[in-house]
């Protein structure tokens, strides 16, 4: 939690002060586990469950439990996450902003174990 902190605090911080990154990146490189976030709340909810309760419900577990192993785990969550932002980064275009928001969405929500 701390080092997530740390890199959300001077992302944001950057943002703010020199503004050499755009709004869109820094959406992009929260989003992965904002949509995580938001589909266990939901589904939590549905189950009638605590939503605060910790599980392993969470995007990398489930990509743990199909590779046993926590560097090609580390590997395949970052090209998750990274993939998006650095196609953003070629095309600077909204809406493949936009379809790539929906897309991981629709992939993330529906995601079975």
């Amino acid at each position: 939690y701390s080092i997530s902190f740390i890199i959300a605090f001077f992302i944001i911080k950057n943002y703010n002060t020199k503004s050499s990154i755009s709004v869109e990146e820094v959406y992009l490189i929260f989003y992965l586990p904002m949509l995580d976030l938001l589909r266990l709340l939901i589904v939590r909810i549905y189950k009638n469950q605590n939503p605060f309760k910790a599980d392993r419900n969470h995007i990398h577990h489930y990509v743990n439990n199909k590779l046993d192993n926590v560097l090609k785990t580390c590997i395949v969550n970052n090209l998750i996450a990274f993939t998006p932002l650095i196609i953003f980064t070629i095309y600077q275009s909204f809406y493949i902003l936009v379809a790539i928001t929906i897309l991981y969405f629709l992939l993330i929500f529906f995601i079975k174990k």
